[in-house]
C-alpha cells in the first residue's frame, strides 16, 4: 500500500488535520509465537513517543502502541532478536537506528 497525501495548503497555511487524515502509512508486520503481529509505521510515532524511545523507554511506548501483552513478549525476547525487530521496524520507515 503506497503512501498517499492529499493535504491542501490553503492561503499559505498547512492544514495538519487534512494531512494526518489523508496520509496512509503501511504498518510493519512480523511474526512472533507463530502469529502475524503489527506495529504502526514508525513515522507515525508522536514526537513524545520518539523521545521516549530515544530515552530507552521502549517498553512503555510498545505497550501504548501494541498493548501490554505484546510489549511484554517483545521485551522478553533475546536481545539480538529485539534489536533486529527495532532495526527492521525503523528500516521499514526508511530510518536507521540512532536517527
Amino acid at each position: 500500500m503506497p503512501e498517499t497525501s492529499k493535504a491542501k495548503v490553503d492561503l499559505g497555511l498547512l492544514n495538519l488535520d487534512t494531512l494526518i487524515a489523508e496520509t496512509s502509512k503501511e504498518p510493519f508486520q512480523f511474526t512472533l509465537d507463530g502469529e502475524i503481529r503489527t506495529l504502526p509505521h514508525f513515522s507515525t510515532l508522536s514526537p513524545r513517543q520518539a523521545l521516549q524511545m530515544d530515552a530507552g523507554n521502549v517498553e512503555d511506548v510498545l505497550a501504548e502502541l501494541a498493548g501490554e501483552k505484546l510489549a511484554g513478549k517483545i521485551m522478553d525476547l533475546p536481545g539480538f532478536a529485539a534489536d533486529k525487530l527495532i532495526e527492521d521496524w525503523m528500516a521499514h520507515a526508511g530510518n536507521k537506528p540512532g536517527e
